[in-house]
């Protein structure tokens, strides 16, 4: 089963439906795929967050959009993977 880890990039596109990234993820999950971020991730997101204008807002929209992903640890170990 193939995995993809998304960087905060491409999970903001992914939570704003952006093309072409949305209709490649979504094929790819058809493939069986399993798309997930890391926790890095995450804090970079909350940081950019708590600096915008829309927080809660943003803030709703990236619960939403997190709660579609899997959200992977990241060790040592899954660095050496990835």
């Amino acid at each position: 089963m193939k995995r993809y880890l998304l960087d905060s990039n491409a999970v903001t596109s992914f939570i704003n439906r952006r093309e072409p990234l949305w209709t490649r993820i979504l094929e790819a999950r058809r493939q069986g795929a399993r798309i997930g971020t890391c926790e890095p991730v995450v804090a970079e997101l909350l940081y950019g967050i708590e600096l915008s204008q829309s927080r809660e807002a943003n803030m709703k929209r990236l619960q939403q959009g997190l709660s579609r992903l899997i959200c992977w640890p990241l060790d040592r170990r899954a660095s050496a993977e990835y």
